[in-house]
């Protein structure tokens, strides 16, 4: 039990870096790549996400920047999925 002179802050991801997460996991090279990488920041796994994207990412970015990345991040591998087609057979 938190003693009541102490305030508990619970900050959650945002939806987009939740989004970017979840599309990630649908790319195993990548998630290789994630797993190698010694530096476990969310932002230098944000950047090594561009990289395997082929984006270039330089500057300083505020926090919106950042979101709006992790939303452009989950749609150019939405893109590069691999689409695996079957033919029906009647």
């Amino acid at each position: 039990m938190i003693p009541s002179d102490k305030r508990l802050d619970i900050q959650m991801f945002p939806q987009q870096v939740l989004d970017l997460h979840t599309e990630v996991r649908r790319h195993p090279d990548l998630m290789r790549k994630l797993h190698d990488q010694e530096n476990k920041d969310v932002y230098i796994q944000i950047l090594e996400i561009a990289t395997h994207c082929e984006i270039a990412v330089a500057g300083t970015f505020t926090h919106q920047d950042m979101l709006d990345l992790c939303t452009m991040l989950t749609k150019k591998l939405y893109s590069m999925r691999s689409i695996i087609v079957l033919p029906t057979t009647h």
